[in-house]
């Protein structure tokens, strides 16, 4: 409050001033009077070190038109800084997610074993075609995924990419050297489930008799009794 009376004071003092002498130089009383008016907004609400820069401009040679000219480059820079801070942006996303494989990429190499149905290549997350294994902290989870460790241990996986995606992992299906399909084994092993949706049935037969009562969470997820994330596969 202190700042804005003494701005009007000063504007006040100004006005004075700037009657006495622009006499001189100003004919036009109407110019005379417009200008204080003009200025007094301005006026008071600037610092003193500038109202005093301002009564300097108006008493020296120039007067009103070298302050015009001030105030003319002051606006128009602030016009133009409020357009570029007010212009879009372009946003950079940067992502560290690697590229995925194409479909029909033949990948091969040693793996590591996420869960039972998933396991990594070349920093690759790769999921197992057609058959939904049992999560983590499902029952029989753990038991899954070591028997995927025990069939894996040593050897080189060779992972055909399909065309499907689940999630973040690429679908693939997954064979040890000697031609096993890594799908297949850990169904044998009772402790998969064929999931018909994606694989035609094409593991059906080798599902021990009570594997769907054992692992009866993926038989859920199958029939669509779990919340999407709880799904293997993306919808």
């Amino acid at each position: 409050m202190a700042a804005g009376c003494s701005g009007s004071l000063l504007y006040f003092y100004l006005m004075q001033s700037y009657a006495l002498h622009s006499r001189a130089e100003l004919t036009s009383t109407k110019r005379r009077i417009a200008a204080p008016l003009f200025l007094g907004p301005v006026l008071c609400k600037m610092p003193v070190w500038q109202i005093f820069a301002v009564q300097n401009l108006l008493s020296g040679p120039g007067g009103v038109m070298g302050l015009f000219r001030l105030l003319l480059r002051l606006f128009s820079s602030n016009r133009r800084t409020s357009r570029l801070r007010s212009r879009p942006q372009p946003r950079i996303i940067v992502t560290n997610r690697p590229l995925l494989p194409a479909a029909g990429t033949v990948l091969k190499g040693k793996c590591w074993v996420i869960d039972g149905d998933t396991i990594v290549i070349d920093n690759v997350r790769l999921r197992l075609a057609g058959i939904d294994a049992p999560e983590l902290d499902h029952p029989w989870g753990q038991q899954s995924k070591w028997a995927m460790v025990k069939l894996c241990k040593g050897q080189m996986v060779t992972a055909r990419i399909k065309p499907e995606l689940s999630y973040d992992r690429v679908v693939a299906e997954c064979f040890l050297p000697d031609g096993r399909d890594l799908a297949a084994e850990l169904v044998r092993c009772g402790l998969a489930l064929d999931w018909a949706k994606f694989s035609g049935g094409k593991y059906r037969h080798l599902e021990h008799a009570d594997a769907r009562r054992k692992l009866w969470r993926a038989d859920a997820r199958q029939r669509g009794r779990l919340p999407p994330q709880a799904n293997g596969y993306s919808a």
